[in-house]
């Protein structure tokens, strides 16, 4: 007898059904659990919450944007071109390419800028004004 046979036999086969003293006595005894819906579920699934997520990051990004300086970084001195101009000549008398040595001048010059938090204070002051329960000092 082959396995295709055999899977054919099974599902030909009449099954006894079950009593109906069984049935009664299974749907009687049978504990039905509420399933309960996590709040995260509720977040992730709910069209406002999602709505308002995306406003108040989209509010958050706004309010760093109109709030920081508009150049963030100030224009170089000439003692900062001079010093660029100097690792530049300096890595093309080591036998870099020009390409290879302007990007060495400009790796060496990203060091000396402010960092991104030094960019933003007024942000960070704006939102220091606020007490814990939403109202302003």
């Amino acid at each position: 007898m082959r396995d295709a046979d055999l899977r054919a036999s099974i599902r030909q086969a009449d099954w006894p059904e079950p009593s109906p003293n069984l049935r009664a006595r299974v749907l009687r005894d049978a504990a039905f659990a509420e399933h309960k819906v996590a709040w995260t579920d509720r977040i992730w699934f709910s069209r406002g919450w999602r709505i308002s997520l995306t406003a108040a990051t989209a509010g958050a990004v706004l309010l760093v944007y109109m709030s920081g300086p508009r150049m963030p970084f100030d224009p170089p001195t000439s003692g900062e071109r001079a010093r660029f101009t100097a690792v530049e000549e300096t890595m093309r008398d080591a036998g870099l390419r020009p390409e290879e040595a302007a990007a060495l001048a400009r790796r060496s010059a990203a060091g000396s800028w402010p960092s991104a938090s030094a960019m933003y204070p007024s942000a960070i002051q704006v939102l220091e004004t606020f007490d814990t329960i939403g109202g302003r000092r």
